[in-house]
This record gives structure tokens, C-alpha cells and sequence, in this order.
């Protein structure tokens, strides 16, 4: 049951995921502003260190 709980967690957030990087990506080829796409990226990266490696 709690092994059940936390896979579908983990699914969810792995949709979330992807599905930040699909909008981060639709946004991309939107601007092409290289400055904001490396903005964009770096808050990404920030927030996955963040997941994986909170302190």
C-alpha cells in the first residue's frame, strides 16, 4: 500500500517534469532571446538540485 503510494507519487512527478521542460521548450522556441533561455535553464537546473540534493 505505501510502496503503492510513493510509485504514483513518483510518476506524478515525473509528468510534472516533463511537462516544465515541454512548456519551458514551447516557451523557447517562442522568444529567442538566448539570454532569457539560459535564465530559464539555470532556474530549472536550480530547482532539480534542489530535489535531489535538498539540504
Amino acid at each position: 500500500m505505501i510502496l503503492d503510494y510513493s510509485k504514483r507519487f513518483g510518476v506524478v512527478l515525473l509528468f510534472f517534469i516533463v511537462l516544465l521542460m515541454v512548456m519551458n521548450g514551447l516557451m523557447f522556441a517562442m522568444s529567442a532571446n538566448d539570454g532569457q533561455q539560459a535564465n530559464a535553464m539555470i532556474m530549472v537546473f536550480d530547482l532539480f538540485h534542489f530535489w535531489t540534493d535538498p539540504k
